[in-house]
């Protein structure tokens, strides 16, 4: 584009210039090869580059009127040529067999429809005069609403995943410490009283677990919950509820509750 622009005056630069350029100056010799040979860098005498100093002078003093009627007369060509070229590659493309059934060539986006027309049965009426008709009509809703309930149920989720990571690890600790105490326990009874039953021993001081949540037996205790028996409520982790629904939770202030019951009942 820009040599069909600048063509006419290349056709003056280029005669003086190149010469100027490539004759008698560096070459292979200065570690200049290729094209680099026509351009100023393989210029060595500084004296050569007055050359391109007239050349630019000439070129800017040609006549206002003349140099602007030539360089708008070949825009404007050139807009032409460009553009007739671009719709005709389009209309190809968009008429060709492999893309004119496809849904991307046949769905339309209209926006800015007023409220009254916001209607299947309307829109079809209104663009039936389309060729062929229309086979779907699809309304876009406004979905602020529910992209704020999926992002607050995604909060509550991982709320709720930190807290039973945080449950399982508080009751697997509790266990363990339980379990090495007992077993101390045992030890330390054997020593005393070796003639006795270890195992015996072992299975009173653990108890049987499946009883503890049977209730009907006297001196075990009813659990309302499996992880009653692990975590005292005391030690799960607490959330603090928000003053107001819009306000997020504060330390120290609102009431403490725990992490499981909010995500379930949120």
């Amino acid at each position: 584009m820009m040599i069909l622009l600048f063509g006419g005056s290349l056709l003056i630069i280029w005669p003086i210039l190149l010469p100027v350029n490539a004759v008698n100056q560096k070459g292979a010799a200065g570690g200049v090869s290729g094209m680099d040979i026509l351009s100023i860098s393989n210029v060595k005498n500084p004296d050569r580059y007055w050359a391109h100093v007239f050349v630019a002078i000439a070129f800017i003093c040609i006549p206002s009127p003349c140099r602007l009627r030539l360089i708008v007369g070949a825009t404007c060509y050139l807009m032409y040529h460009e553009l007739d070229a671009f719709v005709r590659i389009r209309q190809d493309n968009l008429t060709a067999e492999d893309h004119k059934f496809t849904v991307r060539a046949t769905t339309i986006l209209v926006t800015s429809i007023p409220k009254n027309f916001l209607d299947v049965k309307i829109l079809r009426q209104v663009f039936s005069v389309f060729p062929g008709g229309v086979k779907n009509v699809f309304l876009n809703r406004d979905c602020k609403d529910l992209l704020d309930k999926v992002q607050q149920r995604d909060k509550i989720a991982k709320l709720l995943e930190s807290a039973e990571t945080e449950l399982i690890v508080k009751a697997n600790k509790i266990v363990r410490k339980k379990k090495k105490s007992q077993e101390k326990e045992v030890k330390k009874h054997a020593k005393k009283h070796p003639t006795e039953d270890v195992a015996e021993l072992d299975v009173a001081t653990n108890g049987n677990p499946d009883q503890e949540h049977e209730g009907s037996q006297d001196g075990i205790v009813d659990f309302e919950y499996l992880v009653d028996k692990y975590v005292p409520k005391k030690k799960r982790p607490t959330h603090r509820l928000p003053i107001a629904s819009w306000m997020p939770s504060l330390p120290l202030i609102g009431k403490k509750v725990h992490l499981q019951t909010v995500a379930h009942l949120t």
